[in-house]
């Protein structure tokens, strides 16, 4: 013993000491508590710790032993108890160990060194690794499980991923025993069985995959359904064949919708002759390519050489109802805006120039068009209306029709030279009935001329 406590670790093999020394009624379901220690155990047929979780004993393939307990398929001692779980846990009063309790907050299963691996064990009588009952390898790299079916496998089968499977040739329960395969008298042509190309129960009987429906450059899917091969279009029921019969060019492609070639996006040009890079890739910024003629042009609002660059107009510095003029590349005011179109143009006199009259771009002023009369801020018109006649004219004062100087008449019929203009010298035509007499201080004929009185 005195050999053994020496090469004990204390800080190692403690077990994790449960502080409750009395059941106080506390004892869980599958435990009784013993009353001579004042403590839960297990009800036989169980093991574990009665005051954690206890596990039924087949979980670990009933190789956990005495006083252990199983947890997540790995054997443990029972509190209070040392040992090795896969051979017998001793209780750990029987050891005359003096050690600090707050030691035992290490991990009960944990090897002192921490050199056992996965799967493995410290055995405390000589401090070494040991691989778990059940597994094999090397306890300082990591313990394989030797048999991960517990055993369960039974004649003729053999274990995979923790299932039985019952071995080739072999059919039956696997949990039970599998036998021969020619021990059952079945009526079957062996034939059909190692066929290639045939699918099905093949104890039942085998088929040809989708019952050779499939035509030219298709194939059965396990669904039983027939599909065309990679690389191939059309109806797998008739038959499938190259997309668009393999004349799509280069940089083309095959549309299955409609069986017809294109060109791939970003080229241009003949798919059954082959598409090329637009324009051969010459457009340069702010440019496009137009497919018609494949020549390069400015986009929409861009001015310049497609081929070296294009430019917004002016280099954008028109402003408000401003455009650029292509031909010298300068900002001018839109039809109908007056002002600095590099700075804004707007619309002449503010738009209060009203019918018949005109903004002068000078002063900015609003003025009645030529032949028009009147108040440009309120609306211009047709002097008098426009019924003054011949040789007449409107007076704008009173908005009424005259004769012009020299004319007599109705301006509003029309203005005649007096008397015809047969009153010749010193006479004068009298308007009142359009006749000619001489002047005051003549006598004579005024239509031939009058002479002074006394000559």
């Amino acid at each position: 013993m005195a050999k053994f406590l020496l090469q004990l670790d204390i800080s190692c093999v403690i077990p994790c000491i449960l502080t409750d020394t009395t059941c106080y009624g506390n004892c869980p379901d599958h435990s009784w508590c013993d009353i001579e220690i004042k403590r839960c155990r297990c009800n036989p047929g169980y093991v574990g710790d009665p005051y954690g979780s206890p596990g039924y004993s087949e979980s670990c393939c009933n190789q956990c032993k005495e006083n252990t307990f199983c947890k997540d398929h790995k054997c443990y001692c029972n509190p209070r108890f040392i040992g090795d779980p896969y051979a017998g846990c001793k209780d750990f009063d029987m050891f005359n160990v003096s050690f600090h309790v707050e030691k035992t907050s290490k991990p009960c299963d944990v090897p002192c060194d921490g050199k056992c691996k996965t799967n493995a064990y410290r055995r405390s009588s000589d401090n070494k690794c040991y691989c778990k009952s059940g597994y094999v390898g090397n306890p300082y790299v990591e313990c394989k499980n030797s048999e991960s079916c517990c055993n369960q496998c039974k004649e003729n089968t053999f274990c995979k991923d923790h299932k039985c499977y019952c071995n080739p040739r072999f059919i039956g329960d696997p949990y039970a025993g599998c036998k021969d395969f020619d021990m059952f008298n079945v009526s079957f042509h062996v034939e059909k069985t190692s066929k290639s190309g045939f699918v099905g129960n093949p104890y039942v009987g085998c088929r040809v995959p989708c019952d050779g429906k499939c035509k030219t450059n298709a194939y059965c899917r396990s669904s039983d359904k027939c599909y065309c091969k990679p690389g191939f279009v059309g109806n797998p029921y008739v038959g499938c064949k190259i997309p668009c019969d393999g004349k799509c060019k280069t940089n083309a492609y095959c549309r299955s919708s409609d069986n017809k070639c294109y060109c791939k996006s970003g080229f241009v040009g003949n798919p059954y002759q082959g598409c090329r890079v637009p324009c051969d890739g010459k457009c340069k910024t702010n440019v496009y390519c137009r497919s018609s003629d494949n020549k390069c042009y400015c986009k929409s609002g861009f001015v310049g050489n497609p081929y070296v660059g294009c430019k917004i107009p002016c280099d954008g510095k028109c402003k408000t109802n401003a455009y650029c003029r292509s031909s010298d590349n300068k900002c001018y005011c839109k039809s109908g805006f007056v002002g600095n179109p590099y700075q804004g143009c707007r619309v002449p006199c503010d738009g209060k120039c009203r019918t018949n009259a005109y903004c002068r771009s000078s002063d900015n002023k609003c003025y009645c068009k030529s032949g028009f009369v009147g108040n440009p801020y309120v609306g211009c018109k047709v002097p008098c209306w426009g019924k003054c006649k011949a040789n007449s004219y409107c007076r704008s004062s009173d908005n009424k029709c005259y004769c012009k100087s020299g004319f007599v008449g109705n301006p509003y019929v029309g203005c005649r030279v007096p008397c015809l203009g047969r009153c010749k010298a010193n006479s004068y035509c009298r308007i009142s009935d359009n006749k000619c007499y001489c002047k005051t201080g003549y006598s004579g004929n005024p239509y031939l001329g009058c002479v002074r009185k006394g000559m």
